[in-house]
């Protein structure tokens, strides 16, 4: 019996490994990844903003919550096909439009959202938002070559026609 479970772990180690080396050929999500994508992708990015900003939903526009629309590819709500293909087409899943204080329209397109007990990273498009956190490329290349993973880094890198680039690891 032993013997089997011995078969049975290792044959899972295995599988783990080389599933493992499967996903890893995927390009990772990098804050660089992220600016070419954009670049390659202005239009996309310029007609998400458009569409999504244009919504007038009168029972969306009444809703009480900080997020007026939230839309991801393959949720529940109803298809908009034209939304599905924009976002997969800059290869990302969820948009969210919040309302500015002064009453305009704020775009939010997650990029990539990972994260366990704390620890995690968030690269998000957004449209029509501030700078909090301008780019440092001094700090961003020293924070790199050591691979720092202590304490919460972030950067906004303005891009173009509104939309900047927004980091956080923590």
């Amino acid at each position: 019996m032993k013997n089997y479970a011995f078969l049975l772990v290792l044959l899972l180690l295995i599988a783990g490994a080389y599933l493992s080396d499967i996903t890893s050929l995927k390009p990772k999500k990098t804050p660089e990844l992220a600016v070419s994508t954009y670049f390659f992708n202005q239009q996309a990015f310029d007609d998400i903003s458009n569409y999504v900003c244009g919504i007038e939903d009168e029972a969306l526009m009444e809703l009480e919550t900080i997020a007026l629309y939230r839309y991801e590819v393959g949720g529940e709500q109803e298809r908009i096909e034209k939304l599905d293909t924009l976002l997969r087409k800059v290869n990302t899943e969820s948009v969210t439009r919040y309302e500015t204080e002064t009453g305009g329209c704020k775009v939010v397109v997650t990029y990539l959202l990972y994260g366990f007990a704390g620890d995690g990273k968030h690269i998000s498009f957004k449209f029509n938002d501030k700078i909090e956190h301008p780019f440092d490329e001094e700090e961003y290349t020293q924070r790199h070559e050591i691979q720092d993973k202590h304490g919460v880094y972030q950067f906004q890198l303005p891009l173009t026609n509104g939309w900047i680039l927004s980091y956080k690891s923590s």
